[in-house]
């Protein structure tokens, strides 16, 4: 029973970076669903989309929800292969983790805001339409505009790390440092923050496919 325990936790930590992603899939599916809530649309029209789309717009931010949750996932696996390598305190592990415990934070309150407005509509059966803009505002620059500022501390620590490192190729590392700047750039990022989904993927996969050796299996090499 204590082996078949050891080898459970072994292939759930091997997988544990593909939560990043999974992430990337769930922020395209939800931002899919609630594309019609556009940052500055006319507010009647925005509150139309409440009144007559409001199980879509609760789907798509369920899903971001669960985005949210994978994000903090994805970045403890990060946080934890980036301090496997640097050793001491830790100090560019626990500073990628952060930032993506704060974007994950934004990610969940801008979909919640968004929730309440599809939840009132939905109860009401009607919304004022200056309460429907207020919401998706609200949603859309936390989501958009504010998370991918705390994004920009995971990829630039994480950039670090790699130089220092190695943990990651020296191209991705580059590549990590441009990214960190346009996510903090506010005109933007809510554009590069499609690249970051790429970049969770890439290093997902590579976090995957690059697995940090048990201590009985590096003991029986030894």
């Amino acid at each position: 029973m204590a082996a078949r325990a050891s080898g459970t936790n072994e292939v759930l930590e091997r997988m544990a970076p593909l939560s990043g992603v999974a992430f990337a899939v769930l922020v395209v599916a939800g931002v899919g669903l609630t594309a019609d809530l556009g940052f500055l649309d006319p507010p009647q029209d925005l509150a139309k989309v409440y009144i007559e789309d409001s199980g879509r717009v609760l789907a798509g931010s369920q899903l971001l929800v669960l985005a949210a949750f994978l994000l903090v996932w994805f970045v403890g696996s990060l946080r934890a292969r980036i301090h496997t390598a640097e050793g001491g305190v830790g100090r560019l592990a626990n500073t990628a983790f952060g930032g993506g415990v704060a974007a994950a934070a934004l990610l969940l309150a801008g979909a919640v805001a968004q929730a309440v407005a599809a939840l009132r509509a939905e109860d009401a059966g009607a919304i004022d339409p200056n309460a429907a803009a207020t919401l998706t505002d609200l949603g859309n620059v936390l989501m958009a505009a504010a998370a991918p500022v705390a994004l920009a501390v995971v990829t630039a620590a994480t950039a670090l790390a790699s130089l220092r490192t190695a943990i990651l190729p020296t191209w991705l590392a580059w590549i990590s440092v441009v990214l960190s700047v346009g996510l903090i750039i506010l005109p933007i990022n809510f554009v590069v923050v499609v690249l970051f989904l790429v970049w969770a993927v890439v290093v997902g996969v590579l976090l995957y496919l690059r697995p940090v050796p048990t201590t009985a299996s590096t003991s029986a090499r030894g």
